[in-house]
């Protein structure tokens, strides 16, 4: 579950967002829709941890993202419109490198299945700087995925969206674990 209770955050003064609360069900996807400068992104990164909420508690699978980070972070992956490949590393390797830092011995099998089914596998040996920017969306999402995450938080403007209409934003989760 991720839990929005009251966020509120404020640059100098400016109100960014007031008094969001929310609750997703493990499963769910939800989009975030809204005219630029609205707070989407803003909510999105505070989820992540990226940014503190000025008020207001956030919590991804029942882990304070302020009072216990590791633990609410370990469970999410955050992958923004534009992810941040490392262009030198291969496609392969990103996923090696993300089941790597989250400690994910077996991800070969899965990462090979994932590859297949979202048509990667002949990007495999592909370097990042090489890809197109919808290629590079796939390795970050789906590089979260062996990794096991509970929750993938990703981040979609209209440009990159395959529906019409105004700028949105959306979360995506997965199973509780």
């Amino acid at each position: 579950m991720i839990r929005v209770e009251g966020y509120e955050k404020s640059y100098r003064g400016t109100v960014a967002v007031r008094g969001l609360s929310l609750e997703v069900a493990a499963g769910s996807i939800v989009g975030l829709v809204g005219p630029n400068g609205a707070g989407k992104t803003t909510t999105l990164r505070a989820l992540a941890g990226i940014i503190p909420p000025t008020r207001g508690r956030l919590s991804i699978a029942g882990h304070d993202i302020v009072a216990d980070p590791i633990a609410a972070k370990s469970r999410l992956a955050f992958i923004p419109d534009e992810p941040c490949l490392f262009d030198v590393l291969t496609v392969w390797e990103h996923l090696e490198f993300t089941a790597s830092v989250y400690r994910v011995s077996d991800f070969s099998a899965e990462a090979e299945r994932l590859l297949t089914q979202f048509e990667l596998i002949d990007k495999r040996d592909t370097i990042a700087q090489e890809l197109s920017r919808g290629m590079r969306q796939k390795v970050a999402t789906y590089g979260a995925r062996p990794a096991r995450h509970s929750y993938v938080e990703r981040i979609n403007s209209a440009a990159s969206c395959s529906w019409r209409g105004g700028d949105g934003q959306f979360a995506f989760t997965g199973p509780d674990r």
